[in-house]
């Protein structure tokens, strides 16, 4: 996956991450591909609800363009539907996202400008990228990212 960031130019200027092991293990094997956002680790991540995730997202300030989030399903899951547009017609990536959300799994969403205008449905999903599409591209699991 740490390939994949670098390579699609995904460059978050704010990584919230869970206090959880697992997601500051992800975050360190991301950590040279994201090159030096800012990090905070904020418990409401691993015991939160999707209401206060997104709550948090939308007080974010206006000069963060872009966050990383990285937390646990099925909020993650739960969230990105939640905040996702519908388009009339199922994308592949929408059709995924429902199925199934793994770990180490992406979605990149295109957020309204301020964050205070992010509320259910007002996100366009871009992209949806499970560990497993890359492989093949990034070597074995577990190497890469």
């Amino acid at each position: 996956m740490a390939r994949h960031f670098e390579t699609a130019g995904i460059r978050p200027d704010l990584v919230l991450c869970s206090p959880a092991r697992r997601t500051a293990e992800t975050l360190e094997r991301l950590s040279e591909a994201l090159g030096d956002p800012q990090v905070m680790v904020r418990e409401w991540l691993y015991s939160g609800s999707v209401s206060q995730i997104r709550d948090h997202l939308s007080r974010l300030p206006e000069a963060v363009d872009s966050v990383l989030v990285l937390g646990h399903n099925p909020l993650l899951q739960v969230l990105a539907l939640e905040l996702m547009a519908p388009t009339g017609h199922e994308l592949e990536a929408e059709r995924a996202l429902r199925t199934k959300y793994p770990t180490g799994a992406l979605a990149v969403l295109d957020a309204p400008d301020p964050w205070a205008g992010l509320v259910p449905e007002s996100c366009t999903l871009r992209a949806f990228v499970r560990p497993r599409e890359l492989e093949g591209a990034s070597g074995p699991r577990g190497e890469g990212g």
